[in-house]
């Protein structure tokens, strides 16, 4: 990560200097230039000119790795095909504790939701609900392409379901940057669509995430519930087991990601943010 924030700074650093040398090329007479009385120039000094820094260029995303990426405590996910694993392979459960060390590029192959997408209303873990925390690092996944055709109720982002019912050990994804993803659906039944999460559930923390363009476009025929949104398509209350939203916790989020929700007429809860608040009100909102 230290790396990759030194190749961004050294970058902006050439893209500034580079822009302040289109400046100065297209002045007709630079400053610190003699003419002669013809103004033709011939007579001109020579400038000085500063030896500009030679950046390196930026590695391919992925090809670096947190150096203690052997040590964290926790899961690590190094690459496109750990992440992929996560709620498939039994040692990366569903309620594991994942830790990110190092930028991902999906591009180019569909991704599968992390656990079960059509479920039922109720949310609390078990039954493909993701309940682990989920450590960023403030690292980047790109690309990520999630596309769905059911006759189901379904959950659809890149978690499926995120909840747990359980203060001591509460769900959670922080410190994440997710770019240029895409999400489209239709479904027959009441569905909900978001980038990050399709729903959440209980005690749960989502922090620190950003969303930098990308796109929802979600179509839902059959049914009058229908929650898009870029960060969870919807936070729902779990009444048979009592657990509410209350204790769910959203902070520090940015999205410029476009949200479109189609409901054939019907309502349509859609929004940048969250696209449907059900059961009970959130805890916090920051």
């Amino acid at each position: 990560m230290k790396q990759t924030a030194k190749n961004l700074l050294c970058a902006a650093l050439c893209l500034i200097l580079c822009a302040a040398c289109l400046l100065s090329c297209g002045q007709e007479t630079p400053a610190g230039t003699e003419t002669g009385e013809s103004g033709s120039g011939e007579e001109r000094t020579e400038r000085e000119t500063e030896e500009l820094p030679v950046c390196e260029p930026l590695p391919p995303i992925g090809s670096v790795i947190d150096e203690d990426a052997d040590s964290v405590e926790g899961i690590a996910i190094r690459s496109a095909e750990d992440l992929r694993k996560i709620g498939k392979d039994d040692a990366y459960p569903l309620d594991g504790d994942y830790v990110l060390v190092a930028d991902i590029d999906l591009t180019g192959a569909p991704f599968e939701p992390i656990g079960e997408i059509e479920t039922d209303s109720v949310s609390v873990p078990g039954g493909g609900v993701f309940s682990g925390p989920f450590a960023g690092r403030g690292h980047m996944i790109v690309g990520l392409n999630i596309a769905v055709s059911a006759s189901a109720r379904v959950h659809v982002g890149m978690f499926g379901t995120v909840a747990s019912d359980t203060g001591n050990d509460r769900a959670a994804i922080r410190n994440l940057i997710l770019k240029d993803a895409t999400v489209t659906g239709e479904a027959e039944d009441e569905s909900y669509f978001a980038i990050l999460c399709g729903r959440t559930t209980g005690f749960v923390d989502i922090d620190n995430i950003a969303i930098v363009g990308g796109s929802v476009e979600a179509v839902c025929e059959g049914s009058d519930m229908l929650g898009a949104a870029a960060l969870v398509g919807e936070c729902r209350a779990d009444t048979g087991s009592k657990i509410t939203n209350r204790a769910t916790r959203i902070s520090n989020i940015f999205s410029s990601a476009s949200v479109s929700g189609t409901n054939n007429g019907r309502p349509c809860f859609a929004s940048g943010v969250i696209g449907r608040i059900r059961g009970s009100d959130v805890g916090s909102v920051r």
